[in-house]
């Protein structure tokens, strides 16, 4: 299916399986690229680029927009609806106005945020290496003939065929 198109070929085998700041960050970075070709696209008075660059940041602001959930996150979803909203309105004005003041102010938001983001990751990945490393010592200090189960029962070896099991 996307086999023409090797863009949509990574996109079809990696993101569905991204951790979630994976996502956020990924779109963050895809909003930046495509107000930079906006950018671009005015200096070199491209009308058409603009309008697609401007329309795919939009669109991605959207997304975010869409994946914040106001139930977990209160008053922070509200705020940042409303930045996202603000930063959609500027790149607008921006492409109405042919001005690259708005979409400088919305890179620099956007770089802002992104770094936070790439922090939230770091952390993440840390404690989830600090977790794997206890898992590892405990599962080091753990007897030798103790088999663990998935279901957090251990068995000795001997016990196992012993056990009976009724459904």
């Amino acid at each position: 299916m996307f086999q023409d198109d090797p863009y949509q070929a990574y996109l079809s085998e990696n993101i569905p399986s991204s951790n979630p700041v994976g996502l956020v960050t990924a779109l963050y970075e895809g909003a930046i690229k495509a107000v930079q070709e906006a950018r671009h696209c005015l200096e070199t008075e491209e009308i058409w680029g603009r309008s697609k660059a401007i329309s795919k940041a939009v669109d991605i602001l959207t997304e975010l927009i869409l994946s914040l959930d106001h139930e977990k996150g209160g008053d922070l979803s509200k705020r940042l609806q409303e930045l996202y909203g603000y930063m959609q309105h500027r790149l607008l004005t921006a492409h109405a106005n042919q001005e690259d003041q708005p979409m400088a102010e919305v890179i620099s938001l956007l770089t802002t945020m992104l770094d936070g983001w790439y922090k939230v990751g770091e952390r993440l990945s840390q404690e989830a290496s600090e977790a794997a490393a206890e898992q590892t010592e405990a599962a080091a200090e753990m007897p030798a003939d103790t088999i663990p189960t998935p279901y957090g029962y251990d068995f000795a070896p001997a016990e196992v065929g012993t056990a009976a099991f009724t459904f």
